[in-house]
């Protein structure tokens, strides 16, 4: 039993490495090489809900992260986010900009914002800028609201009649 922990213990780590790594602004390269490592040994013990945990932590940093069977694990998408295929509102909004929302929309401050998603205090502050002019917002309030309105609409084969 302590001999299958072992490389799973060895992957916890090397994922809180990274996240440390990414915390503090640095060496983002080596950050992704230890997520890479981690979603290797998660993937080969067929832990999922740890491959999650790696992935979710690729995603917000941005990084892409493929494991052993070049399956991947995360990419990044520049993409429009679901809620913008359902919301022509949202429709003008980057992947990035989505997130930013996203979190905005929790009650979370641009400081609290950037540690979230692993960038500068000041990219967090031009992201939701470009929110507020792109869904023609005043406030944070009113683009959590406008968000948490979109969210709250039926989705195509929900809808009923006109």
């Amino acid at each position: 039993m302590e001999r299958a922990a072992a490389p799973l213990s060895a992957a916890y780590a090397l994922l809180r490495r990274a996240e440390a790594l990414l915390a503090t602004g640095a060496r983002r390269s080596e950050a992704a090489r230890a997520l890479r490592t981690a979603a290797e040994t998660a993937t080969a013990m067929g832990a999922a809900p740890f491959l999650d945990e790696i992935a979710g932590l690729a995603r917000r940093a941005r990084l892409d992260v493929v494991h052993a069977g070049d399956a991947v694990v995360t990419t990044r998408d520049d993409g429009p986010g679901p809620a913008s295929r359902r919301a022509p509102e949202l429709s003008s909004l980057t992947s990035r900009e989505h997130e930013v929302l996203a979190v905005l929309a929790e009650g979370l401050s641009n400081r609290q914002i950037a540690q979230r998603l692993y960038i500068s205090e000041r990219t967090v502050a031009v992201h939701v800028s470009r929110v507020l002019a792109k869904t023609d917002t005043r406030s944070r309030t009113q683009a959590a609201a406008l968000l948490q309105r979109v969210r709250a609409r039926p989705s195509g084969s929900d809808r009923g009649p006109p």
